[in-house]
């Protein structure tokens, strides 16, 4: 299916396809750098909160204050994110707590080192306080998440539009310089073939190689053009020579069928060429028993047998003999005349025969003369 259609549409495909491809990549690219980015960005949120909590409890946990220890805790409310804080003395009591356990994760058996953990909806940070104790942040990423997906949302849309641009623009680019060019050069191609027009051209301007696809085209075109002006001078020289030649021309394939009868050959056997070219052999207008005495001579001269016929004519000349000859020819009224034919081979470079080329002489003349 994709290659029969249009090179336009070819081009349009690509192009999409390569876009989509883009567009993919870069939505893959986003997502995993949000996603390889998410423990430093939740350490940036979280860490300023802990380091508040950290000097501000350190009198507290000194002499184990859970009042003190708490009024810090709960100025955490200013960020509704954090669902979870807690400070856990070196024996493992708890100091004071900020939030619900109903919103956190459970409280671990053994406590982990300082660092920040991430699980699917939250974020846990543990961080070391004076004196052993540790303060343990959770934070929900709720926020986080909805953020990373306004984030990819506006990329999306944003690469999207760069992309259908992009796209546009390349398509309209190629169109103007390849595309419509290449289609002005079939078209053209076209006309040519089915016309015989070789007088088109295309337009063919710049050093790319488009525009030198046209130039040669244009060239190949001038040089045809050239050659068919030669060949119709040279037809329409050759058509004056057999037209007004006193002899009659006759031409026939290796077959025997008639292909070119000229004006002086009407005027000597009565037909017209429309009645023999393509539909007649020369045996037509000869004596058949004539043409049986000629193909018995020709046997015994040449030691081969000659089937009575067209072979008459040609079999000399393909053992390289010349074949000129008296005959009684039958004119289309049924009345008698003698001529005199001279048979040439119409041949190849290479040597092979194509045709054969008949020169006719009327004898009436001369005879009644004798």
């Amino acid at each position: 299916m994709f290659g029969r259609r249009s090179i336009r549409n070819k081009l349009a495909i690509a192009l999409w396809g390569a876009a989509i491809m883009a567009f993919a990549a870069a939505g893959l690219a986003l997502a995993l750098f949000e996603d390889l980015t998410l423990e430093r960005r939740v350490g940036q949120i979280m860490e300023p909160y802990a380091q508040l909590v950290s000097v501000g409890t350190e009198a507290a946990v000194a002499f184990e204050d859970p009042g003190r220890a708490q009024e810090i805790l709960n100025t955490l409310r200013t960020n509704p994110q954090i669902s979870l804080a807690e400070i856990i003395l070196r024996d493992g009591r708890l100091l004071a707590r900020y939030g619900s356990r109903s919103r956190a994760t459970a409280l671990p058996v053994s406590l982990k080192p300082d660092g920040v953990y991430l699980n699917h909806d939250n974020a846990e940070l543990m961080q070391s306080l004076q004196d052993g104790a540790h303060l343990r942040l959770v934070m929900s990423l709720n926020e986080l998440n909805r953020q990373t997906r306004n984030v990819l949302w506006v990329f999306t849309a944003g690469v999207l539009v760069l992309l259908v641009a992009i796209t546009l623009g390349l398509r309209a680019a190629l169109q103007k310089t390849i595309i419509s060019p290449i289609s002005t050069l079939v078209e053209t191609v076209e006309q040519v073939r089915t016309r015989a027009d070789y007088s088109r051209r295309v337009p063919a301007s710049g050093v790319d190689e488009v525009a030198r696809l046209g130039q040669s085209f244009n060239a190949m075109m001038g040089v045809i053009q050239e050659r068919e002006d030669d060949l119709r001078r040279l037809t329409l020289f050759q058509r004056t020579i057999l037209d007004n030649a006193a002899y009659g021309i006759i031409s026939t394939t290796t077959e025997g069928i008639v292909s070119s009868f000229n004006r002086a050959a009407e005027r000597m056997l009565g037909y017209t060429a429309d009645e023999v070219v393509g539909k007649l052999t020369p045996v037509c207008w000869h004596d058949q028993e004539e043409i049986a005495r000629r193909a018995l001579q020709l046997s015994e001269e040449l030691g081969e047998t000659v089937a009575p016929g067209f072979e008459v004519f040609a079999v000399r000349l393909r053992h390289n003999l010349p074949e000129e000859n008296e005959w009684s020819y039958i004119r289309k009224d049924g009345t008698r005349a003698p001529m005199f034919l001279s048979v040439t081979a119409l041949r190849e470079d290479s040597g092979r025969i194509t045709g054969l080329l008949g020169l006719i002489y009327d004898l009436t003349e001369r005879k009644r003369a004798e």
